[in-house]
């Protein structure tokens, strides 16, 4: 279907007009009653041909074209008019009309002719796109091939690639110049049929090929291998020779055919296969890609039609449009279907039928392009295959797809997603929706606050860390059911940077939610239950350790003394198990989430004296993906500096962050005696240490929870240096 623009004045003519250009259904008409809208229409929209009246209040017919001209200079433009004076014509041929088509006469007829004159520029506009870029694609082979190449012209190098350029050691085509070609060529073991190349003669000869060896601008000798053949130029007869440093190459058989096939790839001058037809499909003239596209040889093919090669099932495809086309109705014709080739492979091929209206013979003929499109039909089958399966995970996973205009403030659902919501696009009136229509409806009062600032904050953000994000909240669906609902949305920019389109993803949390405010409960009972118990054990210790000391008090015995002592010892172990039980239940009891490292340094107590704590550069910006007890690791860390740094007046702390491959490595360093090997392998075990001894135990066990690893990597003697591997994914900057 062609997208055209019509442009008129009035409102009635653009109506009957469009009425008249869509019946087909090959001709999509947007309208506009003004010519100052077009320049914005065309920047928004794609169109391949655009209409206009002559007479109109702002800009006549003329002025718009030039206007179209300065933004598109190859746009098909027809002028519909019922002005019909001949210097309006010249003037608009002049600044590059397509077609001029006069109003007035039978309606029927007229619009008939503007729809002909309208395919016929869009198909000509189109073809002459190929061709520029096959033009283009043919110069861009040739200056870039990958093989030497020249043509000679009365004996002198009249054009040479860039590779002929550096293959003879010249700087550019006006080093070269016109030199004659008997410079590169060693005259010693010269070939007769070196003749041929360098003299031309008149009579035709096939591609005639030689080695010998080639002179470069330096003086220095190489074997080349030239084909080359003889062309008719312009301005006379000439030579492309294609020039191979035989150098580095095997003379196998398995260069040549590679050789020939570069060849042949340089001059092939249609990527489709072409045939002349008369009209019943037989072809009397077609290329060598036609013969590969069906594997039958030229002989073979000469016998047949056509149409008789079409898969069985797809034989009555575009017969209708080749009616119409048959009966004058219109002028070309495409269509794709399945073809059976010699060797029974199907194969699908793009078919574009149209008229040689200048044929030379009595019988009317057809121009037929075939385009293998078999690829592209399997990739298009793998991709509905794909979304198939993405389809039945997503209905697995209960999670149904959207997209949000920014500009319009309008999301664009799907049956998947007004399932989620318990209704269909019928009772919401389409797919379409309004952003405050939707929070309205759907969102969960106690959640609206909420949804409104998340998406006050980031669908308008400027910037680009807001591009994708995630937002739990709640919806109530149509049949009243409230559900938990996870939104996962990413954003996409144009050029400028501002944000124009969001992609995202709802999906149904509600069992998971459900399964989470379960352990919730069950935690907090736990939790309550732990807390009883330490509370009970802690008054029976306290009675114990009170009756020790009475105990004590009473007795002079020194053997008494010393199991007391141990007994006393005993009681102070279990009560610091006690304390390490209500820590330990804390890890794991909250999700981790994003911890900023500069906050948590703020908040680290001062130290006595002179002493300091250091921030290093690396932690600017720096967040943590950790468990809420990650403040409590480096509150720890700095309280065993105070205490077993030696420098309790004169402490220094630094810490920083850097990156090492995708992992970041957090450091925290004192000026302290540092760690000896030996403390340094039991550092981290439960038990170790001169005080609880549960300390560092602890803190690597809260770090683990999200993967993070802490080493002590210092020296000893020059303080301690502990270091955190926090792995891509657990880390991000601001």
């Amino acid at each position: 279907m062609y997208r055209v623009l019509y442009v008129d004045d009035e409102a009635g003519l653009l109506d009957v007009g469009k009425s008249f250009l869509e019946r087909s259904g090959d001709l999509h008409v947007d309208t506009a009653l003004s010519a100052l809208d077009v320049g914005r229409l065309m920047r928004e929209n794609s169109y391949e041909a655009i209409i206009s009246d002559y007479q109109m209040p702002e800009m006549n017919g003329i002025e718009l074209l030039k206007s179209v001209r300065a933004m598109d200079t190859s746009i098909p433009f027809i002028l519909f008019t019922g002005k019909g004076r001949e210097e309006v014509v010249i003037e608009a041929l002049n600044y590059g009309v397509t077609f001029y088509v006069q109003k007035g006469g039978d309606p029927v007829s007229q619009f008939m002719e503007l729809e002909h004159k309208v395919k016929k520029a869009v198909i000509g506009h189109r073809n002459e796109l190929d061709l520029r870029r096959s033009e283009e694609r043919f110069r861009s082979i040739i200056e870039d091939a990958p093989v030497a190449i020249m043509m000679i012209q009365e004996g002198l190098v009249s054009y040479a690639n860039r590779r002929h350029l550096d293959l003879f050691g010249y700087d550019d085509a006006n080093d070269i110049g016109e030199r004659p070609v008997e410079d590169m060529i060693a005259q010693s073991g010269r070939p007769q049929d070196a003749d041929l190349m360098t003299r031309p003669g008149h009579r035709p000869y096939r591609r005639p090929e030689t080695e010998f060896i080639g002179v470069r601008k330096n003086g220095t000798r190489f074997p080349v291998h030239v084909a080359f053949t003889q062309v008719d130029l312009p301005d006379g007869k000439g030579v492309l020779a294609y020039v191979t440093d035989m150098t580095d190459h095997v003379r196998s058989e398995d260069a040549l055919r590679r050789s020939e096939s570069k060849f042949r790839a340089v001059f092939n001058e249609a990527a489709v296969g072409i045939a002349i037809t008369d009209r019943n499909g037989a072809p009397k003239e077609f290329n060598d890609e036609l013969v590969r596209f069906f594997g039958h040889s030229r002989s073979e093919l000469s016998q047949m039609s056509l149409f008789d090669l079409a898969h069985p099932d797809d034989l009555e495809v575009g017969m209708d449009l080749r009616e119409e086309y048959l009966a004058g109705r219109r002028s070309t014709y495409d269509v794709e279907k399945r073809y059976i080739r010699k060797d029974g492979h199907i194969v699908w091929g793009h078919i574009t039928v149209a008229s040689l209206e200048e044929a030379e013979e009595d019988e009317p003929q057809d121009m037929v392009l075939f385009r293998d499109i078999t690829a592209r039909k399997r990739v298009e089958e793998e991709l509905r295959a794909t979304m198939a399966h993405l389809s039945m995970a997503m209905d697995m996973a209960d999670i149904a797809s959207w997209e949000y205009d920014v500009r319009t403030r309008t999301y664009t659902f799907n049956d998947r997603f007004y399932k989620l919501l318990a209704t269909d696009a019928q009772r919401e009136g389409g797919y379409h929706m309004l952003a405050e229509t939707y929070i309205r409806e759907f969102v969960h009062p106690d959640d609206l606050p909420r949804v409104q600032e998340n998406f006050r904050t980031k669908t308008f953000s400027s910037s680009y860390y807001d591009d994708y994000r995630e937002l739990e909240h709640r919806i109530i669906r149509r049949d009243g059911e409230v559900r938990h609902i996870l939104i996962c949305a990413y954003s996409f920019r144009d050029q400028r940077g501002a944000r124009v389109r969001d992609f995202g993803v709802n999906q149904d949390i509600t069992r998971y939610k459900q399964a989470e405010i379960r352990y919730l409960k069950a935690r907090q009972k736990l939790d309550l239950l732990g807390s009883i118990t330490r509370h009970d054990i802690k008054n029976q210790l306290q009675i114990q350790s009170a009756n020790l000391e009475l105990a004590m008090m009473r007795t002079e015995d020194p053997a008494v003394l010393e199991r007391l002592k141990k007994v006393e010892g005993s009681i102070h172990n279990v009560s610091r198990q006690i304390d390490f039980t209500k820590d330990y239940e804390r890890m794991g009891s909250t999700v981790p989430h994003w911890q900023s490292m500069e906050d948590i340094v703020q908040e680290l107590p001062k130290l006595d004296g002179t002493g300091t704590i250091e921030v290093g550069p690396g932690l600017k910006g720096l967040s943590v993906l950790a468990d809420p007890m990650l403040a409590m690791v480096f509150r720890n860390l700095v309280d065993n500096s105070v205490k077993y740094s030696g420098r309790k007046d004169s402490l220094r702390i630094v810490l920083d962050a850097r990156r090492e491959g995708s992992d970041m490595l957090l450091t925290f360093q004192d000026n302290g005696v540092g760690i000896s090997q030996e403390d340094r392998e039991r550092l981290f075990t439960k038990g170790f240490g001169k005080g609880t001894g549960l300390g560092l135990f602890l803190s690597k066990e809260i770090l683990a929870i999200t993967g993070i690893l802490i080493q002590e990597v210092g020296e000893d003697g020059n303080g301690a240096t502990f270091q955190l591997t926090i792995h891509h994914g657990s880390y991000r900057r601001a």
